[in-house]
């Protein structure tokens, strides 16, 4: 790609009752995801967050998830990614099995 970047959201807010305010990613690299997305898309910084294993309830049963975060705000639209560090069972690994995000 040649030029200016594209920047994803730079049309005016949306009229009307549906809007996305937020956009969250599962991805298995979270740092070359974030290239990827500032490249494609033009969008960032991503602001990476540290890697956080936390407790949690899942599906009922005490649990606990390793987790790591970026987000970037893109016009009106918040852009998350996520990333599982640990085999665990948990709402990521539900969507996409490791390897596959």
């Amino acid at each position: 790609m040649t030029g200016r970047p594209f920047h994803m959201f730079q049309q005016p807010w949306p009229e009307g009752g549906y809007r996305f305010l937020q956009l969250g990613f599962v991805v298995d690299d979270l740092l070359g995801a974030a290239a990827d997305w500032a490249r494609v898309f033009g969008g960032g910084p991503f602001h990476v967050m540290p890697r956080r294993e936390s407790s949690c309830t899942f599906r009922g049963a005490p649990s606990a998830i390793d987790i790591q975060v970026a987000v970037a705000q893109d016009g009106p639209v918040q852009i998350g990614l996520i990333q599982q560090h640990c085999d665990r069972p948990s709402e990521y690994r539900d969507l996409f099995p490791a390897g596959r995000g």
